[in-house]
């Protein structure tokens, strides 16, 4: 059983996917990703661009 935050931030999370792998549309989905975003792939850049750049390839 999932509770109401639960649920907003699966659908977010779905939104901001979506945006950044569906629709490619970079701009937008960088707002979903923190400045303070940790990159755990050392070949991805520690950024919103750097996790869109990667998708790019």
């Amino acid at each position: 059983m999932t509770t109401a935050l639960e649920e907003k931030n699966i659908a977010l999370d779905i939104e901001a996917l979506d945006t950044l792998f569906n629709k490619k549309d970079y701009e937008k989905a960088a707002q979903f990703w923190s400045e303070s975003y940790v990159q755990l792939r050392q070949h991805v850049r520690p950024d919103a661009t750097g996790c869109s750049a990667s998708c790019v390839r």
